[in-house]
């Protein structure tokens, strides 16, 4: 007997082809680009011969989350803005991925970063290959040594002529990390115990995290930090290059990771044998990496990425025009490996930057034009599933188009995130506490005198404009709008309201429940909020006695993993992944074993 088109059988083999279409592209062309770390090129140009560097030591130190414009203001770093007049200062951008790990990596090895790196913040590891630090580890003349946080440590910690030492002390110290970070290097230069050395001070990053950069709190650690980095430098030998820079700026409000352009925008101040003290110039942060390879005179690889800040160096013209041929050289190397096409254009002896320069990173179009043909044919596909071919009221027709507009402004704003980082993270937070709040909730529900209006488009609309009008910023206000709305629909949960005033039309409700997953994505953790507000008013209400007591704990107890979710998975909240450390114990732990017992007890009352 031939099967119905119409039968579930039918209709699930087909919706299951549909998936499949879609999800090839996304799957054969962009993942791999995402996913997958680039191979990089093995070639190594000999530092010429005729040559002699100057420098007998290099020293590079790095301040967390410090940008341009703390550098800049004397109120914040008053003597570091008197060495802006007494030093060479080079205006540097950062890559588009602006976290520590991935700025510190580029910085030091010259490997621009993959798309992949911005999800390996807390554990990115070495490129492979040469670069500076390697290569000087390696050399007779140079002894390496590294102070700092995980950042160095899981680049170059394994590495067995480096010498590293973590003075990390969790994202909650703010101050006593950077206090052994300079106790170290100043016992170090004293002794002579390295001259090559990388001083990595975290504490501006963590002090900006917690209270932005606009608060007294960062003002007093930034004088602070200004202080300590002053006392150090007296004890630097004369013949050493010594750069001061950071990894990437920081926003008013304490963020970071995009590519907006107080996260991008640093100084690296230069000084030493060799260096043009009135030299002022621009570069990337790549270049860091190659005038570290000319100050020490080390062979450059072919897989940095960088060119030599020529401006910089007080040598002859004749000097200038062999360092960058040999910068060239190696430059050439690289973009061949990477478009081979290009072989026969570029030669050795004709230098052309204008040819080979890109971002290294970026967001390609075919990648974003596949992103967009696949969220809208999802969408219309789930719309004509819904709606069967009934006709759309006005109502549905005003809820649709909202839905549409959330959907554009969230593509837009990935797209631009130098606009605004926080905005489209914002947008996904909002989405899945509508979808937790409208799913779940108390009843019947408390009514709030005052709120029922809050629950429809116009009211944040119009709250929307008044808070652009009031701060005269776009991003500030849409950011403090979906913050009040996280919360609005958070306490919506607890009194049931939220889950009441849930979209009637099954088309509009299961496609805003389809937006929400798709836009939350990595912004699960704030599910929690509304669940903890949900269950706290549980535990909390009038009958809650009249429940048996093992209801009760239940209640109880998945009030308290709410909370242990909520504090203790943010490294930024408690200082270190909690929950993390006590998932990763050993089953033959005591304490891993007192945990699953309570846990155990708890769960069978």
């Amino acid at each position: 007997m031939q099967e119905s088109p119409d039968s579930p059988n039918s209709l699930l083999r087909r919706w299951l082809l549909i998936l499949v279409l879609l999800s090839l592209a996304p799957i054969t062309i962009t993942a791999p680009y995402v996913l997958l770390e680039p191979d990089q090129p093995e070639e190594v140009v000999p530092f010429p011969e005729d040559l002699v560097p100057q420098p007998e030591g290099y020293l590079l130190v790095v301040l967390d989350g410090v940008g341009e414009n703390i550098m800049r203001d004397s109120t914040m770093m008053p003597k570091l803005a008197e060495r802006l007049d007494e030093q060479a200062v080079l205006s540097v951008t950062t890559g588009p991925l602006t976290l520590s790990a991935t700025c510190v990596r580029e910085m030091m090895t010259g490997v621009p970063n993959a798309p992949i790196d911005g999800l390996k913040n807390f554990n990115m590891g070495h490129p492979g290959g040469f670069d500076p630090w390697i290569l000087a580890a390696a050399s007779e003349q140079h002894s390496v040594g590294m102070i700092g946080s995980y950042v160095m440590g899981n680049m170059y910690g394994d590495s067995p002529n480096i010498e590293f030492v973590n003075t990390f002390q969790g994202h909650a110290d703010y101050y006593e990390g950077d206090r052994a970070t300079g106790a170290i290097l100043e016992e170090w230069l004293v002794d002579g115990r390295h001259n090559v050395i990388a001083a990595h001070f975290s504490g501006p990053d963590k002090v900006g995290h917690k209270w932005g950069t606009v608060s007294e709190e960062y003002r007093n650690k930034m004088l602070d930090m200004d202080q300590h980095l002053s006392s150090l430098l007296r004890f630097v030998p004369a013949n050493w290059t010594v750069v001061v820079t950071a990894d990437h700026g920081m926003t008013a409000s304490g963020s970071h990771g995009s590519a907006e352009a107080d996260t991008r925008n640093v100084l690296a101040l230069v000084s030493g044998p060799g260096i043009d003290a009135s030299a002022r110039a621009e570069a990337a942060q790549l270049d860091l990496a190659a005038l570290m390879l000319y100050d020490l005179g080390l062979d450059f690889p072919s897989q940095v990425h960088g060119r030599v800040p020529l401006s910089l160096l007080s040598i002859s013209l004749d000097d200038r025009d062999k360092v960058e041929a040999w910068n060239w050289e190696a430059a050439l190397h690289r973009h061949v490996f990477f478009h081979p096409e290009d072989a026969e254009i570029y030669r050795v002896a004709e230098i052309n930057w204008q040819g080979i320069e890109g971002d290294p990173v970026s967001i390609r179009p075919l990648d974003v034009f596949i992103s967009i043909a696949v969220l809208s044919a999802t969408f219309l596909l789930a719309y004509k599933w819904l709606q069967q071919g009934q006709s759309t009221s006005k109502k549905e027709q005003q809820h649709l188009l909202l839905l549409g507009g959330i959907v554009v402004a969230s593509v837009w704003f990935h797209g631009h995130l130098s606009f605004s980082a926080m905005i489209p993270r914002a947008i996904g937070a909002g989405g899945v506490v509508w979808l937790v709040a409208s799913s779940l909730g108390r009843t019947p529900p408390l009514a709030l005198k005052g709120t029922s209006n809050f629950f429809k488009p116009f009211p944040w609309l119009l709250g929307l404009l008044m808070l652009t009008l009031f701060f005269f910023d776009l991003s500030r206000g849409l950011l403090v709008l979906l913050v009040a709305w996280v919360v609005f629909w958070s306490v919506g949960a607890m009194t049931g309201q939220a889950k009441q005033h849930a979209p009637s039309s099954k088309t509009v409700h299961l496609l805003a429940v389809l937006v929400s997953l798709l836009l939350g994505s990595l912004r699960l953790w704030y599910a929690l909020l509304p669940m903890f507000l949900l269950v706290t008013g549980l535990a909390l209400e009038k009958t809650a006695q009249r429940r048996p007591q093992h209801e009760r704990v239940s209640v109880w107890t998945i009030w308290c993993l709410l909370v242990l979710s909520l504090s203790y998975v943010h490294r930024r909240i408690l200082g270190d992944h909690h929950l993390l450390k006590l998932v990763n114990l050993a089953p033959s732990n005591v304490f891993s074993a007192l945990v699953l017992a309570v846990m155990l007890i708890l769960f069978s009352v």
